[in-house]
């Protein structure tokens, strides 16, 4: 899986589930329509809508999961170039939480909260126009097969980048900006195929391996 962001991206995600070692990528990333000064942070949510009436062992990834630690999130700097890298390897922070039944209360769903943040005196300004890394978010593969697997890596399912929130500095003029809009060219990836409701929750970008879809 390529480390980069940028398009064109691959929206649909095929694992093989034959291996415990690396993981899959997923990028987030965004575009503003008016500069914008003093950012020191990002929260961003995505949520998962899996195929199956309940999401299986292999997606259960929160605190007492099958596959516990497997999921993570960073502001490292990708390898490609399609993205502006504000944080420049100063981000801090990675998942605040992944609970399942969120958003709508489906057993097959889950919702996760990534958040990075600066310190106040490397607060960035943003241009119009440019499309800027925002977040990666990271699937390991451990607990795949073999002893120990947890099932279910086979399913299909939907992931829907719903919002990015722009954080700025505290009293910052306009406040902090909330971006819920995607570009034309949608909002979701899948894996495994495309068999999940991505429906299922809320359409509010994102891209296995290489971002495809930007917020403006």
């Amino acid at each position: 899986m390529p480390d980069e962001c940028g398009a064109p991206a691959a929206t649909q995600e095929v694992f093989t589930c034959d291996s415990n070692t690396g993981d899959q990528k997923l990028y987030a990333a965004f575009s503003l329509a008016q500069p914008l000064d003093q950012v020191v942070g990002v929260e961003i949510v995505v949520d998962i809508s899996h195929a199956d009436p309940a999401l299986p062992a292999w997606w259960q990834l929160g605190v007492g999961g099958c596959r516990m630690g497997a999921l993570s999130a960073n502001g490292g700097t990708p390898a490609g170039t399609g993205c502006a890298d504000f944080w420049a390897g100063l981000a801090t922070g990675g998942v605040q939480s992944y609970v399942v039944g969120q958003p709508r209360g489906g057993a097959n769903q889950a919702r996760i909260k990534v958040a990075l943040s600066l310190l106040p005196a490397n607060a960035r300004t943003l241009a119009a126009g440019t499309v800027y890394y925002a977040a990666r978010i990271v699937l390991g593969n451990q607990a795949t097969t073999g002893t120990g697997a947890c099932a279910g890596c086979g399913g299909e399912a939907c992931l829907v980048l719903n919002s990015i929130w722009i954080k700025r500095l505290p009293g910052a003029p306009g406040g902090d900006v909330f971006l819920t809009t995607p570009s034309i060219t949608g909002n979701m990836a899948t894996w495994q195929g495309t068999g999940a409701d991505c429906d299922a929750v809320p359409v509010q970008t994102s891209s296995w391996g290489r971002i495809k879809i930007l917020y403006r």
